[in-house]
């Protein structure tokens, strides 16, 4: 016999259940019955709207997937503004209650057990509206920046973001759900808000005020979180290829070839004229977008207008080979091709295009005593080392694109060895067919441009090994 529909105060209920036709059908009872309802098909949506709406009870579904009940229910126990919302676990079979849970309903429902269920445990649950000053709080590994701005911007939301992390507060400004502006430790508008995207640990928290913010960011959310999916991505491959946050760069006297117009190579430009700074002060103090800046700092040094300073006395790279593997080296050059242009000649091949990892290569290496780069672009020559007694390596770049194949014996002729820099099927085949060349293939992938050095004088030593 069902139940006569009993009307109730305003009361919130959340169906987090991937099952339409349960959702449709349970909903459509408990609003007869004077509930509102929301619904959720997974358990990452659920987990959302219970931290945004504080619903007074959960309904959440074993089927949900990407949040399971047990990991829902253990992140909302541990966090004050939900720990007290109860959940009652629904789902088939004979499954045993989760701990943190108030209930289990076996499906198919009857009506009078789940409705003498749900009376039963919102009488004893207190209220699960917010605090009126905070709406929203909790942990960006539960629910991470872009994700919650997609929930402030389907409600409509107002207010200001706060984000707290290793990196300090970072604050981002909602009017009506549109990103408007944001501010970092230092830093404002879209360099602060992609800095702020980016942040993965921390806690977040909503304060609902009235905001009469301009909106310097001029874009729609789904434009900004596409556009900062794309800056993270390429940023993390432009820092693998400057040098290290710590080094420090320097104004070149001349300029090594003409450099175009850019607000980010102007402001960057701007700084130096003031005096040398690190690289990670630069990207810092630049107006324009990390990565833009990051770019910008590229250039300049690719074309020589600014330089990485030597560093001062006892912290400068040790040589790249000792005395003994010099003296190898050089009388196997005399012995095998002699001299040219005054001094015995290697070279070490850089197996990537000769932009991105081959330019990367040699901003990592500018440390290495008598380091130079040529003013050549494009692929051959990037840069050699004096290695002092009239020796001289030559990193050459050996692009591994189909057509540039046929040039492979010209370059590789002599080599030392070779380092992989590039990945993809290209550089595979590249480094396999020097291999059957016989020279040594060492790949400095692994961490990144960073193990690009030790990579180096492995392979140098592997090839002066007396044989």
């Amino acid at each position: 016999m069902t139940s006569t529909p009993t009307k109730h105060p305003a009361r919130t209920i959340l169906l987090a259940d991937p099952d339409h036709v349960t959702v449709r059908w349970l909903g459509h009872l408990l609003r007869d019955r004077g509930f509102q309802v929301h619904a959720a098909s997974d358990g990452s949506q659920a987990l959302q709207i219970t931290l945004l709406r504080h619903p007074d009870l959960v309904l959440f579904d074993q089927a949900c997937t990407l949040i399971e009940a047990e990991a829902f229910l253990r992140i909302l126990r541990s966090n004050p503004r939900t720990e007290s919302i109860p959940v009652i676990v629904t789902g088939q079979g004979d499954r045993a209650r989760p701990a943190a849970a108030q209930g289990w309903l076996r499906k198919p429902f009857a009506e009078d057990e789940l409705f003498g269920r749900i009376e039963q445990v919102l009488r004893g649950a207190p209220s699960g509206l917010p605090a009126p000053e905070s709406e929203l709080r909790g942990q960006l590994s539960h629910l991470p920046v872009p994700d919650l701005l997609q929930v402030l911007a389907m409600n409509r939301r107002t207010g200001r973001l706060v984000i707290r992390s290793g990196g300090g507060q970072g604050e981002i400004f909602v009017v009506e759900g549109k990103v408007h502006d944001a501010r970092a430790p230092g830093v404002f508008g879209e360099k602060a808000f992609f800095r702020i995207l980016a942040q993965k640990e921390g806690t977040f928290e909503l304060q609902t005020e009235s905001l009469a913010v301009p909106d310097r960011l001029g874009r729609s959310l789904d434009r900004l979180l596409l556009d900062g999916s794309y800056q993270a991505d390429e940023l993390s491959r432009v820092l693998d290829r400057l040098p290290r946050a710590d080094e420090r760069i320097e104004l070149a006297v001349e300029p090594r070839a003409p450099l175009e117009p850019e607000a980010a190579v102007d402001q960057i430009l701007e700084i130096l004229r003031s005096g040398p700074s690190t690289v990670g002060a630069l990207i810092d103090r630049c107006a324009s977008s990390d990565l833009d800046a990051a770019l910008a700092l590229e250039a300049l040094l690719v074309k020589g207008a600014a330089l990485v300073i030597e560093s001062p006395a006892g912290t400068t790279e040790a040589p790249l080979v000792d005395a003994s593997q010099l003296h190898v080296l050089r009388q196997r050059l005399i012995r095998s091709r002699g001299s040219w242009g005054g001094a015995a000649v290697a070279k070490v091949l850089l197996v990537a295009d000769e932009g991105g990892s081959a330019r990367g290569a040699a901003l990592r290496l500018a440390r290495l005593p008598g380091f130079q780069r040529d003013a050549a672009e494009g692929p051959g020559t990037i840069a050699h080392v004096e290695l002092g007694d009239g020796v001289r390596l030559d990193l050459v770049a050996l692009p591994p694109r189909d057509e540039m194949r046929p040039l492979w014996p010209l370059w590789s002729a002599g080599a030392l060895g070779a380092l992989v820099l590039d990945e993809g099927k290209d550089a595979d085949e590249a480094a396999a067919w020097l291999h059957r060349s016989g020279l040594p293939v060492a790949g400095a992938r692994a961490e990144g441009l960073s193990d690009l050095l030790p990579k180096l004088r492995e392979l140098m030593s592997e090839a002066l090994a007396v044989r």
